[in-house]
């Protein structure tokens, strides 16, 4: 948590770290690809998301 006069963050979480694990996963599932493999790699995770994010919205409908 941060206050007007404390600039540290606290907790356990680390973005830059967890960023940089993210990209280095990704770049190695397409290492070696071609640009129209890439793109559908690209699409089944957009794919996969939209999916997920549905998922998660009617089960919070179905918890109200």
């Amino acid at each position: 948590m941060k206050n007007s006069k404390d600039t540290s963050v606290k907790g356990d979480f680390n973005s830059v770290a967890f960023f940089r694990k993210v990209k280095a996963k990704i770049a190695n599932e397409l290492e070696g690809k071609t640009f129209p493999e890439k793109k559908e790699y690209i699409r089944q995770k957009l794919a996969e998301a939209q999916q997920n994010n549905a998922h998660s919205h009617t089960s919070q409908k179905e918890d109200r």
